[in-house]
């Protein structure tokens, strides 16, 4: 995420956020203490490292602090490289990019399977 001012740390208050250094934080599942996101500040961008092999849930914890970090902070994303899939059509899907018809896709796929062994 690219801001057009320094990037102010207190987007990053959340109880799930650890400050591991003055500009390396990590996202944290609670209740697991597990990492799934290490978050770097750098002048006016943040950037955001996490596995290609996540859950679900996951991956929709890191899109929901995308989000909440831009609201109000206008920001040029690059999710080029955050490839999650591909929707029905053969778009790619990324973090941002087609995430609601990725996670529509994911649902109605799953919603096939259970119908079809039934």
């Amino acid at each position: 995420m690219t801001f057009s001012k320094q990037v102010d740390a207190s987007l990053l208050h959340s109880p799930f956020i650890k400050k591991k250094h003055d500009s390396h934080y990590q996202l944290i599942i609670a209740h697991t203490d597990s990492v799934i996101s290490d978050i770097f500040i750098n002048d006016n961008e943040l950037t955001l490292q996490y596995s290609s092999e996540l859950l679900l849930a996951d991956y929709m914890l890191i899109h929901k602090l995308i989000m909440q970090i831009q609201d109000g902070n206008p920001a040029v994303i690059n999710d080029s490289n955050s490839f999650l899939g591909y929707l029905a059509n053969g778009e790619p899907a990324y973090i941002i990019k087609n995430w609601g018809p990725w996670l529509e896709y994911l649902n109605s796929s799953k919603k096939n399977c259970q119908d079809a062994s039934r």
